[in-house]
């Protein structure tokens, strides 16, 4: 597997990366930037609100040092980056389509 991943990325050549991430902008824009910062701070928020409640995460006091729970759930969420990556780039399309829909609506 890991052969495998070392073999595609020497296949890919920065100037087609840096042509599709381009186009990805000009199709996407604001809405990725909305739906990547809807989405952290819905996880923000639910992290907080679980070590507000009480669940706990012994690694995390050592790593945060009992800073409290605004820390605690900035460090989770920031943990958890690969994982809203990946809800980025399944919702992305679908919020594309409702973009696209309300706009013909008006």
């Amino acid at each position: 597997m890991l052969s495998r991943l070392k073999q595609l990325w020497a296949e890919w050549k920065p100037a087609e990366v840096r042509a599709r991430l381009k186009q990805l902008a000009t199709d996407y824009g604001a809405l990725a930037l909305g739906v990547w910062f809807g989405v952290f701070g819905l996880t923000f928020v639910t992290v907080a609100a679980l070590v507000h409640v009480g669940v706990d995460w012994p690694w995390l006091a050592e790593k945060t040092g009992g800073m409290g729970t605004l820390v605690a759930a900035y460090a989770v969420t920031k943990l958890l980056t690969p994982l809203r990556l990946a809800v980025v780039a399944a919702v992305l399309p679908w919020a594309a389509r409702v973009r696209d829909r309300a706009r013909l609506r008006t």
